[in-house]
C-alpha cells in the first residue's frame, strides 16, 4: 500500500529536491509552503507523515502541530530545525511528535528516518490491528451488549464508537443501525423509565461509574426487554466530552421470576387457608397470616420450630419423597381449644427439581363438617319428601290411568252414539224433509196461505236441525282425527267467486255489497279445497247474518311469510273484547236476539281451520265493524309432515 507524505517548508527548492528524491520510493508526496495550506491538505487527505519546518511564515510550528494532531489523530509528525538547542526549541514540545530532524540533513538521511518511521508505524497498527481483533472476538462471547460511547454533559443524543453484535440479539437493531443514530438508545427506552436511564449521567457525574436498571423496547415494538446498565467514565480535556464504556446485561428472565414471586406472596399472604412452608428437617421456615389466625400463635413463636410442634399425627417424610399427602386431624390452637383441620402437603423442590422442603395448606372444615351434617339432614329429609311426593304421585299416575280408561270408554260411547244420530236421526229427518218438499209442491195451488206458512215453518227448523246435526257429527270427526283431509293443488281465484255466486241472492236482499281482493299467490297453494269452501261460507254466511243492509263486506287475500292470509270485513257489527275472546266456544251465539243459530257454526270452522294446521283470530273496533282472519300454510304437505315429525 503506498504511503503518503506531507513536505512543509517555505523554502521551494528545498520541497521540490525532497519531493523529487522521495518520491522514488513509491510515496505520494503532498507539498505545502505555509501552515494554512499544510492545515488544508492534514483535514482533507490525512497523510501518514508530516515533515514540517519548525519555523513557517504563517505560523508557529508547535501550533501548528497541536491543531493538526486534532483534524488527523493518525497522522506522524517530523519536525525539522536549524536550531542546535534543543532545550530551546524540541523539548517545548517533544510530547506531540514522533521524530525530529536537525537542519542541515541529507535527503537520503530524511528518506531514511521516514522509512523508519513508518516502518515503526506499520509495526504497531499491526500489533494494535491483532489486540483489536482479540478484544472483539472476546467480547462477542460475552452474553451481553458491550458499547463505548461519547457524549457532551447529560445529552441524551450520543456518538456510539462501539458496540457488539448481542445488540441485535437483545434489541433487534444491527451494529451499523446502532452506531449510525446516536438517539436510537434514549427512544427505545420504556416511556416510564426515562428517567431512570438519565439517571445513570447524574451518577457518572457524582462517582465516574454507574448502574441502573430500567426497561427497553425491541426493535418490533412490542417485546419488552428488563436491563442492568453498568459502566465507567473517563472525561476529556476540554471537561465536557464524557467516554462511556458499559454493558448491558438481560435481566428479563430475573424481573418476570421477581414479580412472579411477588404476586404468588401477595396470593399465600391473602389466603383463606394457613400456609405453611418448612425445609427438609421439618423446620418451619414461613407461615402467612391465615396460619397465625388459625392457631393464635406469634411469629416468633412459630418461625424455627420443627412442624409437628403444630400437628404430630401427619407424615411429612412421605412428601420428601416425592409424594403428595392429604389427611384430616383434629388440630390444637395456642388456648387449647380444637378445631377440625384439612392437611395437604407438596413437596418443594429448587431450581433444579431437587426437593428443599415441604408445602403445608391447612384449611378450617369445622364449618364444613357442620354443614355437611346439615346436608346430611337436609338430604334426610328431602329423600323422605321424595318418597312420599312420589307414592302421591304413583297414586294419581293411577288415578289418571283409570280416568283415561273412563275416558277412552266415553269416546266409544260417543262414537256409537254419533253413529246412531247419523243413522237414527239424520236420514228419517232427510226423508221427512223429502215427504214436506213434495207436499209443499201438491199444495202450491190448494192449500191455504196458513198450510203453506206452516209447512216452510217445518221445513226451516228441519234443515236447523240437520245443520245442527251434521255440524256436531264434524266437530267430533275432527276432535277424534277421523275426518279425512283431502289434499290437493287449489285455485283460490275459482272460491271466492264461487262464494260469491251462492250468496247473491241474499246479498241482494239485504243490498250488501261484497268486495273481493285476492292477490295472485307467489306458489302453488296445497290444501282441502271442500273444507276451505265451507270454512269461507260459514264466515260469509255470519257476515251477510250480523251486517245491516245498505253495508258492505270486504274479503281480502294475500301471501304472509310461507303462509297466506284471508279477511273477512263487515261494517256496521262491533263486538266486546270479552265476545271476541268466547265467540268459538261450542253453543255460544252472539246477538241471539236477532238471528237465531245452534252456537255451532264458529267453533266447527275454528276446528276445521285448526286441522288444516291454521289459526283464526277476531278483530272488532266500533264504528269499523269486525274482521275474522284465517292464517293457512301455503302447502299443507309440508306442515303435516313437520307435526308427524314432532
Amino acid at each position: 500500500m503506498s504511503h503518503s507524505v506531507l513536505l512543509v517548508d517555505d523554502d521551494k527548492a528545498f520541497l521540490e529536491e525532497t519531493k523529487e528524491a522521495l518520491s522514488l520510493n513509491g510515496y505520494e508526496i503532498l507539498t505545502a509552503q505555509d501552515g494554512e495550506t499544510a492545515r488544508k491538505i492534514i483535514s482533507k487527505r490525512h497523510p501518514d507523515v508530516a515533515l514540517i519546518d519548525k519555523k513557517l511564515p504563517d505560523v508557529d510550528g508547535q501550533d501548528f502541530i497541536s491543531e493538526a494532531k486534532k483534524e488527523s489523530k493518525n497522522t506522524s509528525f517530523i519536525v525539522m530545525t536549524a536550531y542546535a538547542s534543543l532545550d530551546s526549541s524540541i523539548n517545548a514540545f517533544k510530547e506531540k511528535i514522533d521524530d525530529y530532524i536537525l537542519k542541515p540533513a541529507s535527503i537520503e538521511f530524511i528518506g531514511e528516518r521516514i522509512n523508519l518511521l513508518l516502518k515503526e508505524k506499520e509495526e504497531q497498527n499491526t500489533i494494535l490491528r491483532y489486540s483489536e481483533s482479540k478484544y472483539r472476538r472476546l467480547l462477542s462471547l460475552i452474553p451481553a451488549v458491550v458499547y463505548e460511547t461519547s457524549v457532551v454533559d447529560n445529552n441524551t443524543d450520543n456518538n456510539t464508537l462501539y458496540v457488539n453484535e448481542k445488540v441485535e440479539e437483545l434489541f433487534g437493531f444491527k451494529q451499523s443501525e446502532w452506531l449510525a443514530d446516536g438517539s436510537l438508545w434514549f427512544r427505545q427506552v420504556y416511556p416510564a423509565d426515562k428517567d431512570k436511564a438519565i439517571d445513570k449521567f447524574e451518577q457518572i457525574k457524582k462517582q465516574g461509574k454507574f448502574e441502573c436498571e430500567y426497561r427497553m423496547l425491541h426493535k418490533d415494538k412490542e417485546t419488552i426487554k428488563w436491563i442492568k446498565d453498568v459502566g465507567i467514565s473517563l472525561r476529556g480535556g476540554d471537561g465536557k466530552e464524557i467516554t462511556i464504556t458499559g454493558i448491558m446485561i438481560d435481566i428479563t428472565e430475573r424481573k418476570l421470576r421477581e414479580e412472579r414471586n411477588e404476586m404468588l406472596s401477595c396470593v399465600v399472604k391473602d389466603m383463606l387457608e394457613g400456609v405453611i412452608i418448612t425445609d427438609t428437617e421439618n423446620i418451619i421456615r414461613y407461615f402467612n397470616e391465615a396460619a397465625v389466625r388459625m392457631y393464635g400463635y406469634k411469629e416468633e413463636d412459630l418461625l424455627g420450630k420443627n412442624l409437628s410442634f403444630l400437628v404430630s399425627e401427619l407424615s411429612p417424610n412421605l412428601v420428601l419423597q416425592g409424594e403428595r399427602s392429604s389427611e384430616e386431624y383434629m388440630a390444637k390452637r395456642r388456648d387449647g381449644s380444637a378445631f377440625a383441620a384439612h392437611f395437604s402437603l407438596f413437596p418443594l423442590r429448587d431450581c433444579s427439581g431437587k426437593i428443599s422442603g415441604k408445602v403445608v395448606i391447612i384449611s378450617d372444615i369445622g364449618e364444613k363438617r357442620l354443614l355437611e351434617d346439615e346436608l346430611r339432614r337436609s338430604a334426610q329429609k328431602l329423600e323422605s319428601a321424595i318418597e312420599e311426593k312420589t307414592w302421591e304421585i304413583k297414586k294419581t299416575l293411577a288415578g289418571l290411568k283409570e280416568a283415561n280408561k273412563k275416558l277412552r270408554r266415553f269416546d266409544a260411547l260417543k262414537s256409537e252414539f254419533m253413529d246412531y244420530v247419523a243413522h237414527e236421526i239424520i236420514n228419517p229427518l232427510w226423508m221427512v224433509q223429502g215427504i214436506l218438499s213434495s207436499r209443499l209442491q201438491s199444495f202450491e195451488e190448494n192449500a191455504s196461505q196458513e198450510q203453506k206458512e206452516s209447512l216452510r215453518v217445518i221445513s226451516q227448523q228441519i234443515d236447523r236441525l240437520l245443520n245442527f246435526t251434521e255440524n256436531m257429527l264434524d266437530i267430533s270427526k275432527i276432535e277424534s282425527g277421523q275426518l279425512p283431509i283431502k289434499v290437493k293443488e287449489i285455485n283460490l281465484a275459482s272460491i271466492f267467486e264461487n262464494v260469491k255466486e251462492a250468496f247473491k241472492l241474499s246479498l241482494e236482499k239485504k243490498k250488501i255489497v261484497l268486495r273481493i281482493a285476492a292477490e295472485r299467490p307467489s306458489k302453488q297453494i296445497f290444501s282441502d279445497e271442500d273444507m276451505l269452501i265451507r270454512i269461507l261460507m260459514n264466515l260469509v254466511d255470519n257476515a251477510v247474518k250480523y251486517t245491516p243492509s245498505g253495508n258492505g263486506i270486504e274479503v281480502r287475500a294475500y301471501g304472509q311469510n310461507g303462509s297466506f292470509r284471508i279477511e273477512i270485513m263487515n261494517q256496521g257489527t262491533f263486538l266486546t273484547k270479552e265476545e271476541c275472546s268466547r265467540i268459538f266456544d261450542k253453543f255460544v251465539r252472539i246477538f241471539a236476539e236477532k238471528e237465531r243459530g245452534t252456537g255451532l257454526g264458529l267453533s266447527l270452522v275454528k276446528e276445521m281451520v285448526g286441522a288444516l294446521s291454521g289459526n283464526i283470530w277476531v278483530d272488532s273496533e266500533e264504528g269499523l265493524g269486525t274482521t275474522f282472519t284465517i292464517e293457512f300454510p301455503v302447502d299443507i304437505r309440508n306442515k303435516s309432515k313437520q307435526e308427524k315429525q314432532e
